[in-house]
Order: C-alpha cells, then sequence, then structure tokens
C-alpha cells in the first residue's frame, strides 16, 4: 500500500549500491542461446554456474560488465551504473565489495549518512528519490523515531504492513516530509476507509497495485475498495464500473492500461474494431457514434483524437474549414445541416445589399476583397470569423445623427430649425430631450427596413430618456433580431460542433 513507501523511499538509499551489486556479479543468461561455453571473456568458464562464482570476485568486474553489455544480459542504465562503481573503486560503504555484504552495511540504519553520500556522490540515485531519503535522513536527526523502532527495510516494511501501525506510519511520513500531498492525502483515505473495516487489495505501491488492479479479475475488489476510501472520482468511478458490467458479459477489454495507454492502442487500425465492441458493449458510446467512428477510422478533423482534443480543434476558427471538409467527406453532414448553412450563406447575402458602404469597406479592410465577394455571391461558407468581423464593422461604423452627454442628456448636432416642421417650433416640452420623432430622424437614412421598423415598434419614452448608450443598444439588437449583425453566424459555430459530435470515436 501507499504507507509503505515511506520505508521503501528510507531504505532505497541504503540498499541501491547492493542491488548495482547483484546487476554486476550476476550474469543474467537472457541470450543462453548466444553465449558459447567455455567463455574466453570470463577466464575461460565452461558452465553458468563457474561464470556466476567468477563474476561475484569484484576484481573480474571490468571482465564481466563488458561481457553483460556485449550480450545485452543489463539494460543500459544498469551497465552505466554498474561502470560508475567501478569508477568508485569497486569498494561501498563500509568497504562492502559484494552483494551481500552491502546490503547487510546499508541496511543497519546508523550507517544511512554513509551510504547516502556514497550515493549522491557517484550518482547513483534519482535526485527526486535521493531528496526523499535526505528528509529521512534529516528527521531522524532532528530526533524522529522510525515506527516502532524498526532499523531494517524488512522490520519497517513488515511493521507498516500491519493496518493496527498505519497511523503511526503515516504520521512519520507526514512529519519526515516525504511524501507528495496527494499521495499523502491518498494513504489518509486508505486508512479511514480500513477502520471502517473495509478490505485493501493485497498489493503494496503504487507501481503493484496499479498492476493488480489493472487485472480483470481483479477489477471489482479494487473498484469496492476504491469507492470505500474515495480513491477515484465520481465520474471515473461510474466509468469504470460501466467496464466491469462488460466484462461480466463475456466481452474482451482492449489489451491496455489507463488513459494514454489506450488512447494509444485504439489508435492503431488494427485495434479499432476491438476498441469500439468494448466501448459500445460498456455504454461509452453509442450504436451510432460507432458507425461513425468507423467511417472516420477513429480520426477526427486533423487527425484529433478524442472528444476533448477533437471539439478544442473544431471551436478554433481557423480549423472551422477543416472540420466541415472532413464532415462532408465521411457522409456526417445532414440534409438538415446543409440547409442550415444555405440559410446562413443567403443572411450574409442580405446583410452585405443593405450594408452601408462604409460597413463593406471595413470587411474589404478585415476580411479581404476576394472574400467579401464570395460573400456577395453566396459562395463563402459563414464562420464564426466572418460573423464576428461583421459585427464588429457595423459596431464601428454605424452613422449617428447625435450625441448625448455622459448623464444621459441629450446634446444635438443640429440647428434649432432641424427640431421643427414647416416653421413650427421645436419640442420642448420635455426640458430639451429629444422626441419619438427626432430620434428617429437622427437616424441614418441607409438602415435597412427590417432594423428600422424594429426601432420605430421598440422605441419608447424610456429609451429616449437613457440617452445614446440606451438608442445605441436598442439600434444594435434590432440588427441581431434582424441578423443583420454578426450574430448571424452564430449558429454556424454550433453547426460546426454538431459535426464534431458526429464523428467523435468515442467518449474515451
Amino acid at each position: 500500500m501507499i504507507i509503505s513507501k515511506f520505508s521503501k523511499n528510507f531504505f532505497f538509499a541504503v540498499s541501491v549500491v547492493a542491488v548495482f551489486f547483484g546487476l554486476v556479479f550476476v550474469v543474467q543468461a537472457a541470450s543462453k542461446k548466444d553465449i558459447v561455453y567455455p567463455v574466453k571473456e570470463l577466464n575461460g568458464c565452461k558452465t553458468e554456474k563457474e561464470c556466476r562464482a567468477y563474476c561475484d570476485d569484484s576484481n573480474n568486474m571490468e571482465a564481466c560488465v563488458a561481457f553483460a553489455e556485449k550480450y545485452s544480459l543489463m539494460s543500459k542504465s544498469e551497465i552505466q551504473t554498474a561502470k560508475k562503481f567501478i569508477g568508485a573503486g569497486k569498494k561501498g560503504p563500509g568497504s562492502c565489495s559484494s552483494k551481500e555484504s552491502c546490503e547487510s552495511y546499508c541496511d543497519d540504519v546508523s550507517h544511512l549518512d554513509e551510504c547516502l553520500v556514497f550515493a549522491e556522490k557517484n550518482d547513483f540515485m534519482e535526485k527526486g528519490d535521493l531528496e526523499e531519503a535526505k528528509k529521512i535522513q534529516t528527521a531522524l536527526k532532528k530526533g524522529a523515531k522510525l515506527p516502532g523502532g524498526c532499523s531494517s527495510k524488512d522490520a519497517c516494511d513488515s511493521y507498516c504492513n500491519d493496518p493496527n501501525h498505519m497511523e503511526e506510519c503515516i504520521t512519520f511520513a507526514e512529519s519526515a516530509g516525504f511524501l507528495p500531498p496527494d499521495e499523502l492525502e491518498e494513504a489518509k483515505k486508505v486508512m479511514t476507509a480500513m477502520k471502517k473495516g473495509a478490505k485493501p487489495p493485497p498489493c503494496r505501491g503504487k507501481k503493484e497495485c496499479d498492476r493488480y488492479c489493472s487485472d480483470p479479475a481483479n477489477l471489482e475488489a479494487c473498484l469496492v475498495f476504491a469507492e470505500a476510501a474515495g480513491l477515484i472520482p465520481e465520474d471515473e468511478l461510474q466509468e469504470a464500473k460501466m467496464a466491469l458490467e462488460a466484462i461480466k458479459k463475456g466481452v474482451k477489454m482492449p489489451d491496455c492500461r489507463g488513459k494514454k495507454e489506450c488512447d494509444a492502442y485504439c489508435g492503431q487500425p488494427e485495434h479499432l474494431e476491438e476498441c469500439l465492441n468494448f466501448a459500445v458493449a460498456a455504454g461509452f458510446m453509442s450504436e451510432e457514434e460507432m458507425v461513425m467512428a468507423r467511417k472516420t477510422g477513429g480520426k477526427g478533423p486533423g487527425g484529433c483524437r478524442g472528444k476533448e482534443e477533437c471539439e478544442a480543434f473544431c471551436e478554433n476558427p481557423d480549423n472551422q474549414e477543416t472540420c466541415y471538409e472532413f464532415g462532408l467527406e465521411h457522409d456526417l453532414i445532414s440534409e438538415e445541416d446543409l440547409e442550415m448553412m444555405e440559410d446562413g450563406k443567403a443572411q450574409m447575402q442580405e446583410a452585405l445589399e443593405d450594408a452601408p458602404d462604409e460597413v463593406v469597406d471595413c470587411l474589404v479592410l478585415k476580411l479581404g476583397g476576394g472574400v467579401v465577394e464570395q460573400m456577395r455571391e453566396g459562395t463563402a461558407r459563414p464562420s464564426q470569423k466572418m460573423g464576428e468581423t461583421i459585427r464588429a464593422c457595423f459596431d464601428e461604423l454605424m452613422p449617428r445623427g447625435g450625441e448625448f452627454d455622459d448623464g444621459g442628456g441629450y446634446e444635438s448636432d443640429f440647428e434649432e430649425e432641424d427640431f421643427s416642421e414647416d416653421g413650427d417650433e421645436p419640442d420642448e416640452s420635455r426640458s430639451g430631450m429629444p422626441s419619438r420623432e427626432d430620434v428617429l430622424r437622427m437616424l441614418p437614412p441607409n438602415l435597412p427596413d427590417s432594423v428600422l421598423e424594429c426601432v420605430e415598434s421598440q422605441l419608447d419614452e424610456e429609451t429616449i430618456s437613457s440617452g445614446r448608450a440606451g438608442i445605441q443598444s436598442l439600434v444594435e439588437g434590432c440588427f441581431v433580431e434582424a441578423n443583420q449583425g454578426g450574430n448571424i453566424f452564430q449558429s454556424a459555430q454550433g453547426f460546426l460542433l454538431k459535426v464534431w459530435n458526429k464523428i467523435k470515436a468515442g467518449k474515451r
């Protein structure tokens, strides 16, 4: 379990050297068929037993390491470590020179400082492991006591694997500060669950438990405990239960473990059918979605994979053409959706026909003359970028006949006679505030009829009294309502997202 990490990290430093001795001294027969006895490189040893005995002698380390490297009997990292040990003089802490003697020496907690110095000096430990070991070292120097007074790795493992000692071991790990906050929180959840009678899986440490719980035969037991301890978010827990039910029905689970590994596995064409069948059986995707995934080969526009990645891709205005073409290519766009796009084109044409010249010039500047011409001809496909640009140009260039001061009062740009008809005096009944007719007369003369009708029907005394901001807001709202502003194309964005919802290869 997680709580054993404290002893594992603590003794990682003191036993790591001994482990490396074992790697160097034992010639592993991983490639026996390539080894011909007697082995000339190993003093002519005639059997595996003789060769092991030869390599147990530290004086023969160079020859044994060279032999192991030649026949790939050790990994590259193990070879490098062995060479480092040779460079250190073939002697470890306390002058130990064999696996057994180094384990015996460094397993004694009183030799911790010496063994840590040796490991750090010769670069035998990863930076993170070394830092954790030093935290325990510091805690001991400050007077902290190992749980139960244990003084060796085996003793501490045995003590802390007893559920009755869990709290004491977690307290030590917390005080020493070598458990990351997330693992410490998990350890406390495990402890609380066990106190309530929940039975943990028979595994120790994250790696071991990941392997154990990845076995479909152990999945149910692991889920029961994870739920009791609150170790899995609710959505992931429900998905795991769905997968379990599919397994119980006899559906073969894809040969992968974890999201990253399964994304890679299911992304390979030869595994697609297997993954799709399991996803449907587990309820991760519908039959319709499976059909769509088969059409696309499990990939989305731009080669994206997975719901989140492809939604992010298609939400980017620069990729919307790619998403649309992908939908057309794979027959994922319905007649209804195509009609919606055609409606968008028609609305765009209408908007340009009625738009003031200043707005058209603005669109040419920002979108390019070619795009604007396509919009006029009805060949341009509506996009979010087009819609936002049209809205910005209308907002920026829509002319105003008068101004309102910051306090909401009206400051007319017209001469006094402009407020009257047939020589009558201007209407002063509302303390200088323009009449409804005055406001309508100040509106741009080239407003589209649909917008003008909207303003006339909604302009009231309250809007007039709110000043320029209120009247401007009303006009802009009427542009939107009449589909003459940037919101014309909001439906285009929604359409493209809808296309992706059809082509996604599954929820996971």
